[in-house]
């Protein structure tokens, strides 16, 4: 997964826009950096939002809390024929 990260960030960063003639030099470095930034980011940004659910579960569990479930009854009305 990791080597299809790295080729997915070569190619984002390859297909990107190129800057306006008009920025300057440090305007269209830093919109630069903060893309590759994104991108090597993206591998601990995927790895805390999925782990907060089931953070949130277990520290329920600790403190007691159960999460109940209402089961809704289902039922089918029947048609009268005639």
């Amino acid at each position: 997964a990791m080597i299809g990260l790295i080729g997915s960030a070569i190619y984002s960063t390859l297909i990107a826009p190129k800057p306006p003639k008009t920025d300057s030099f440090f305007k269209s470095f830093r919109r630069y950096l903060s893309l590759v930034l994104q991108w090597i980011l993206l591998p601990f940004t995927i790895l805390i939002f999925g782990c907060l659910p089931g953070l949130d579960s277990q520290s329920r569990l600790l403190c007691g809390k159960y999460m109940g479930f209402w089961v809704t009854e289902k039922h089918r009305e029947r048609k009268k024929l005639g």
